[in-house]
């Protein structure tokens, strides 16, 4: 049951003390949690002081007694509110904004995003300090922030499971008494962290995998198992901030052409191609999906932004007229929410380190330094807040990736001939006698 009492007498004070992290009960659907036992235990390690909802984890397996051995404190959504600093979500309660002003909210924003875009409008409004964790630049410092890549991991590998439920055959090749059963085939299209996991899950349940990307990350998928689909056509696929870049005309009729030969060929399609800010590029024609074959699958990573498949439906898995199986469920993460929840805490737990600096009482005004800093402050922190006093902010441009050096080329040395004399005195061994004066010893000396 709930506590009344204040957890926080001076809760709207952060320089009071170290920052009281809380946090609340997501709403209906979304069965993941922003903290687990697991992060809180490290945040209260560090001096933090913890108050969570009762029952933000039961949907993901994370009873409150565990909340407790942790270290945090169980209240009700309005104790929690108000005893707060900072308050960490999946997805930002919109409605409860008015009750956050002055207060920090961290959660899953997606500032490139139109809903994105009204979230932070709705938040400058309500005067709260808006944080979103999936624009996180893309970084090496910054990788063990990333709860996108986090939860594409988990997309992947549940993409996979999704389609091998409805593909409704084996994966792995079969040998029995009723006869011999060939292994599934499986055309995975984006060699991010959701395609890389797709593959390497499929290759473990059996599948024969193709892998395809804009970029060549042939030895990637090579590394997992995984044959490469290639596109006879040249063009760079990298983009800004280490993610692809949208294709030419010219390519993009090529690759239909690919597509369209091995989309006959595979039983499974999973496609997770896309671009922050952007739709989805269209990489699945209804064309093609026509010509697959009777109980082949197609499960689009890329619902979110419109699909990869131009006859997806968003939140929706339904079975086209010639058999083919669509699914374009947003939300596959949530599918596996103790696995999810447990990584977008950590990444939570590495966001606080990263800004804090091993020192608790510092979390929040190095944030502030960070934004009054201008270029000069921390690339991360400014990527991340999107507005606060009632501001909004501007996010900065996406740092260049790290260029890859090329090795260098090691220039022959000139052979020269070898001196006959000095081979066959090599051709002897030195060895020691009793007394330890050393002598020539070989077959030919």
């Amino acid at each position: 049951m709930a506590s009344n009492t204040p957890l926080l007498a001076d809760g709207n004070n952060p320089t009071a003390s170290a920052a009281t992290f809380g946090c609340v009960k997501e709403a209906e659907g979304e069965s993941r949690c922003a903290l687990t036992p697991d992060a809180v235990k490290g945040m209260v390690k560090d001096g933090y002081k913890v108050v969570v909802e009762a029952g933000c984890g039961a949907r993901a397996f994370f009873p409150d007694d565990q909340y407790k051995l942790a270290g945090a404190s169980i209240a009700s959504r309005a104790e929690v509110i108000r005893a707060s600093n900072i308050c960490f979500t999946i997805i930002p309660p919109v409605e409860d904004f008015p009750k956050f002003k002055g207060k920090t909210v961290v959660g899953w924003v997606g500032r490139l995003q139109p809903d994105g875009k009204k979230m932070i409008e709705q938040a400058t409004a309500a005067g709260v300090t808006l944080v979103d964790v999936t624009a996180v630049p893309r970084i090496t410092i910054a990788q063990k922030l990333d709860v996108l890549s986090s939860q594409a991991k988990v997309a992947g590998i549940r993409a996979v499971i999704e389609a091998s439920h409805a593909f409704k055959r084996f994966q792995a090749a079969e040998i029995t008494a009723a006869g011999k059963y060939p292994p599934s085939q499986t055309f995975v299209l984006g060699c991010g962290v959701a395609g890389l996991a797709a593959m390497g899950q499929a290759k473990a349940m059996g599948s024969v995998v193709r892998a395809w990307d804009v970029r060549d990350v042939s030895d990637q998928a090579a590394s997992l198992g995984a044959g490469w689909v290639k596109v006879d056509f040249k063009e760079s696929g990298e983009g800004v901030g280490g993610y692809a870049k949208e294709s030419s005309a010219e390519f993009q009729e090529a690759q239909r052409a690919t597509f369209h030969k091995v989309c006959k060929e595979v039983d499974i399609v999973i496609t997770t191609a896309a671009i922050p800010g952007r739709p989805s590029p269209r990489l699945i024609e209804d064309y093609m999906v026509r010509d697959m074959k009777p109980g082949s699958v197609i499960v689009d990573l890329a619902a979110l932004g419109g699909g990869n498949c131009t006859v997806t439906k968003k939140d929706e898995i339904f079975v086209t007229d010639n058999g083919v199986t669509i699914i374009g469920y947003t939300g596959l993460p949530g599918m596996m929410p103790g696995q999810a929840s447990a990584m977008f805490a950590q990444n939570m737990l590495n966001l606080v380190r990263h800004i804090a600096k091993k020192d608790a009482t510092a979390l929040l005004t190095n944030i502030n330094k960070d934004l009054e800093a201008g270029e000069a402050g921390d690339i991360i922190v400014r990527s991340i807040v999107c507005c606060k006093d009632g501001k909004p902010l501007v996010m900065p441009k996406p740092p260049a990736p790290t260029a890859t050096s090329k090795p260098k080329e090691v220039a022959k040395k000139e052979e020269v001939p070898e001196n006959p004399l000095k081979k066959r005195v090599g051709e002897c061994d030195y060895l020691h006698d009793c007394h330890g004066s050393p002598r020539l010893h070989g077959s030919r000396c």
